[in-house]
């Protein structure tokens, strides 16, 4: 097959595994507390991704050695900090109205560029912000009966706030560890994450925030474990770096849209069934930022064609 096309296979399979995050967190969190799950999903995934790294770049040390810092912040506070807010926030969210706002990622993404970063904010990106604020107040409101009520549950703006770590993690792993590939950039911060994930989970036991003992998984609770370990966080990864390396990342940015899709027909089956005005709501959030990176790939791809054409004119 060819490459090109087996990276989109990659990519659609990406948004697969990664749908399945926010109905797995829901499910479980019946069972264990979030500090347990924020935790144990990425420390069991680090020997795995050790394991991929060696096999993909063997034993000897990075020809670029950055400082120790420049992995350990983005470690502990970027993706430590995610793991944690991320999964109480879906723990305690609407799962419906957290996939909602999953969509919103690339946006939430260019603002955290923009304020921290200093990355200018393309103007292209303008709509989707529009749509996608009014797509979450919209999925946010349960329009039935004669008055209108939120049905928000306390914790979607944790899943804000984690979407804005994830963000500032993304960005920053680019800035400080230049020169590493995604995989080693992915298995070294996550090494350095699950320190303040095994603290974090032990301090809440000890203040009575989590279960001193963890009930056992059994049956399709197993199952979803290994998956969420192994089959979102893991093989989510490897596929996105590879779909990324075949097609490029505003195409593989697109596919990410899928997600929030792949989330909500997940929990419709599971019996949360979205609402019309949350299904509305996605769609908007959606639309925007599917429109939005649209304009930024066609612009791209005209500037591509321009330079090209210069280089090729007659001096």
């Amino acid at each position: 097959m060819d490459q090109r096309k087996l990276g989109n296979l990659a990519l659609v399979t990406v948004a697969f595994a990664w749908g399945t995050m926010v109905p797995a967190i829901s499910h479980l969190a019946h069972k264990w507390d979030p500090f347990f799950l924020g935790a144990v999903r990425y420390v069991c995934g680090v020997p795995l991704l050790y394991v991929a790294l060696w096999l993909a770049e063997g034993f000897s040390r990075p020809a670029v050695r950055p400082a120790v810092w420049r992995a350990l912040v983005p470690g502990w506070f970027g993706l430590g900090g995610f793991a944690f807010i991320f999964t109480i926030g879906i723990a305690h969210s609407n799962p419906v109205i957290a996939a909602v706002l999953g969509a919103a990622n690339p946006v939430i993404a260019a603002v955290v560029g923009g304020v921290v970063f200093r990355i200018p904010f393309d103007r292209r990106l303008t709509p989707a912000v529009v749509l996608a604020v009014a797509g979450c107040a919209l999925a946010s409101i349960d329009w039935s009966g004669g008055n209108l009520s939120l049905e928000l549950r306390g914790g979607e703006p944790l899943v804000l706030i984690a979407a804005s770590l994830w963000a500032w993690y993304s960005i920053a792993i680019h800035r400080w560890l230049g020169g590493w590939s995604q995989l080693r950039k992915a298995a070294n911060t996550m090494a350095h994450a699950a320190v303040p994930l095994i603290v974090g989970y032990f301090l809440a036991r000890e203040l009575g925030w989590a279960q001193v003992s963890p009930a056992m998984p059994t049956g399709w609770d197993l199952g979803i474990v290994v998956w969420m370990i192994a089959g979102a966080v893991v093989i989510g990864l490897l596929l996105w770096n590879f779909g990324v390396a075949k097609t490029n990342l505003v195409i593989a940015s697109l596919y990410t849209n899928l997600v929030p899709v792949v989330a909500i027909a997940l929990l419709a089956i599971g019996g949360a069934a979205p609402t019309l005005a949350q299904i509305a709501g996605g769609a908007l959030v959606i639309g925007g930022v599917a429109w939005s990176e649209w304009r930024l790939l066609r612009a791209r791809a005209a500037a591509e064609r321009s330079l090209t054409a210069s280089d090729r004119a007659p001096d």
